[in-house]
């Protein structure tokens, strides 16, 4: 059984050729060069794509959870968005898996 994979909009051109891995690394990938040019909304919605995919592989991906959380988290920060810090964007993605 095949599960369904999220695929962000700027990826879409490219489903047939992209792997669970490679849309992590790409959206990983944006979200940094969106948080490096001050982009931070862009990258923390890209940030939060790679963490819906994350969240849909089936083996341990801890660290990777974390790793993403951290760089959403740094976005706020950037932004002064203290209270939106505590992931109240990305909460309601990480409890739909939970």
């Amino acid at each position: 059984m095949h599960q369904f994979m999220f695929v962000p909009w700027y990826l879409t051109p490219y489903l047939f050729l992209l792997d669970h891995e490679s849309v992590i690394s790409l959206s990983n990938d944006l979200g940094t060069c969106y948080y490096n040019s001050g982009k931070y909304e862009l990258a923390i919605s890209t940030f939060e794509d790679g963490l819906r995919i994350i969240l849909l592989a089936e083996n341990d991906r801890s660290l990777e959870v974390a790793e993403a959380l951290y760089k959403v988290a740094s976005c706020h920060d950037s932004l002064c968005n203290y209270a939106e810090g505590k992931f109240s964007t990305t909460a309601p993605i990480l409890f739909q898996f939970l």
